[in-house]
Order: structure tokens, then C-alpha cells, then sequence
């Protein structure tokens, strides 16, 4: 089994997500509400019953529990399907989303946050 390596650390984490898949730069957006999975400097693991696909580009507004509203683009890197529930099964999708167009600053306080709850973690 090989050791998978991250680059950043990453905490465990239900944040609220607005996204919209961007098709067309002057399209008008529609975006669905999620939650994250997971979040760290780099991108974040995102919640959804809605499916991306590998590669789409989002528009994402997000909210950290410091008040930091945090608007990003990401683009999908992996997407994993699951189902929740008996014979009336939901089902999600894991998308793994990759930081495009991240300010430096907000990038600074998402690496804040983590450590502010991790505060062992060394990379």
C-alpha cells in the first residue's frame, strides 16, 4: 500500500458551500448549497447531490466559522460516488476540488483556521 503525501494539511470539517459549474464566462451562474467534507490550503472535499465532473471549473462562495467569506475558483479533480439511505437510497457525490484563483489572504486564513484546531499538526 503506498503512502499517500498531501502538500497541506487538512481538517475535517462541515463548512456551508455555494458552487456553480462555470460553463461560459458571461453566463449567468445558478448555484446549488452543499457542505464540506474536508478543507485545506489547497481545495476542498465537497458534499453534493449534485455531479461534476472531472475537470469542471467552479465558482465557489464559502463562509469559514472566523466570518472569512472566502470566493474561489476550483477545478474537479476527482469525483466519488456514494449512496445513502435503505431502499429509498440518496445519492451523493465526494468531489475533490483543487484551488484555482485563491487570494493570498484567504488562502493565509483557511491555513489559520486549520491550525487554530490542529494546532500539532506539523507538515
Amino acid at each position: 500500500m503506498t503512502e499517500e503525501k498531501r502538500r497541506y494539511a487538512r481538517l475535517n470539517a462541515s463548512v456551508d458551500v455555494r458552487w456553480s459549474k462555470i460553463v461560459d464566462p458571461g453566463e449567468k451562474l445558478a448555484y446549488n448549497d452543499n457542505i464540506t467534507k474536508n478543507i485545506s490550503e489547497g481545495g476542498i472535499c465537497l458534499l453534493a447531490y449534485e455531479k461534476a465532473e472531472v475537470g469542471d471549473v467552479l465558482d465557489l462562495i464559502f463562509e469559514l466559522p472566523t466570518q472569512k467569506v472566502i470566493r474561489s475558483k476550483a477545478q474537479v479533480r476527482w469525483v466519488k460516488e456514494f449512496r445513502m439511505g435503505g431502499e429509498k437510497a440518496m445519492q451523493g457525490y465526494d468531489i475533490g476540488l483543487e484551488f484555482l484563483d485563491i487570494l493570498s489572504e484567504d488562502k493565509k486564513e483557511i491555513k489559520n483556521f486549520i491550525f487554530s484546531l490542529l494546532p500539532s499538526v506539523r507538515l
